[in-house]
């Protein structure tokens, strides 16, 4: 896979080396370059449509700002999306999609949009951009999602959405980050979210998921003691229970101060970066989740040496209105009743 002569850069994502700026295989088969030359000499604003992906790249004034009022939110109306595969959309389909962002009009990404064509979204940012990380859900690189990022200028992102994944996505800029969460839980139609949001990475929009607590919890947190802890709970309803959850929980622990909310790049100063996983069970009454920890692994180490994960042991209310749960972690070593913030991003129905 070759690059292309554009200002590129290399990512370390959970520590997945994810290069970013290099041809793909759908430029091979079709002779055209997915993401085009684009003018970055101007950023979005909220009276410009930016569509910069696909295999063409067209931009056009949004007139008729009263009319899209009167008709309500125009850009939360999710389309139909088809479950079947298709080739990613050319030039001609980008130019007559439709835009879309399901998060409130108050929390959307200034400079960016999102594009829809088919079961393939589209998202341009235009900005002093250092990249993207956060990747959930995502797929292949080449055949599920495709990307291109010019740095201090624009980032482009496609995406096929897919039926029963939860998706997530972080560009980073200086001028603000900008957090897209796509969610469609099996068995429905369509997307139950397509949201475009400059929600803070460590409270993500939430999913609105059908099964109660059941879902994917998520708490970015700085633990005070120089480093974080990324918390992912995968909560299921214990089949034949009234009250039984079970699940999993992934852990990915580095070094560093409240500012570095990514992992580090392990290189220089020996920093530390490591995941854990372990099995999960407890109850879920109604507000109250008690989700405990067992059966300890260290999954990968990117960097450094990991001493070891304790299991961890979280209970707390559940509050399904805004997708919270506010647990209390007692893991028996460090944790003591250390308060922990989660977020629903996701659902598993």
């Amino acid at each position: 896979m070759g690059c292309k002569s554009v200002v590129g850069v290399t990512l370390l994502v959970l520590g997945v080396g994810l290069g970013l700026g290099c041809k793909n295989k759908e430029t091979e088969e079709t002779g055209e370059p997915l993401f085009p030359n684009r003018d970055t000499s101007t950023e979005s604003s909220a009276s410009t449509k930016t569509s910069n992906a696909g295999a063409g790249a067209t931009s056009e004034t949004v007139s008729g700002a009263k009319d899209q009022a009167a008709a309500g939110d125009a850009l939360s109306q999710i389309p139909d999306v088809p479950t079947d595969r298709s080739k990613p959309p050319q030039a001609k389909e980008w130019g007559a999609s439709r835009e879309i962002n399901t998060a409130p009009p108050s929390e959307r990404a200034t400079g960016c949009s999102m594009h829809v064509v088919r079961e393939w979204l589209k998202v341009h940012c235009d900005g002093k951009v250092l990249g993207y990380d956060e990747l959930e859900g995502l797929g292949g690189r080449g055949a599920d999602y495709f990307d291109e990022v010019t740095l201090g200028q624009a980032a482009d992102f496609v995406l096929r959405m897919r039926s029963g994944v939860s998706s997530r996505l972080r560009f980073q800029r200086q001028e603000g980050n900008a957090t897209m969460v796509v969610s469609w839980p099996a068995g429905a139609a369509k997307p139950v979210s397509v949201a475009l949001s400059s929600h803070d990475p460590a409270t993500p929009a939430y999913a609105s998921c059908k099964n109660d607590v059941q879902g994917i919890w998520r708490a970015d947190t700085n633990t005070g003691n120089n480093g974080w802890n990324v918390m992912t709970l995968f909560v299921r309803h214990t089949p034949g229970s009234g009250s039984d959850v079970q699940g999993n929980i992934i852990a990915d622990v580095w070094h560093g101060t409240a500012a570095d909310r990514t992992p580090p790049s392990c290189v220089g100063n020996k920093p530390l970066h490591y995941r854990a996983h372990m099995d999960a069970h407890g109850t879920y009454a109604a507000p109250t989740l008690d989700f405990q920890g067992s059966n300890v692994s260290i999954e990968k180490v990117f960097c450094g040496r990991s001493s070891g994960y304790n299991a961890d042991h979280l209970k707390g209310a559940v509050d399904l209105a805004t997708g919270q749960f506010n647990g209390t972690n007692n893991d028996g070593h460090a944790a003591v009743n250390e308060s922990t913030l989660f977020h629903r991003v996701g659902c598993i129905d």
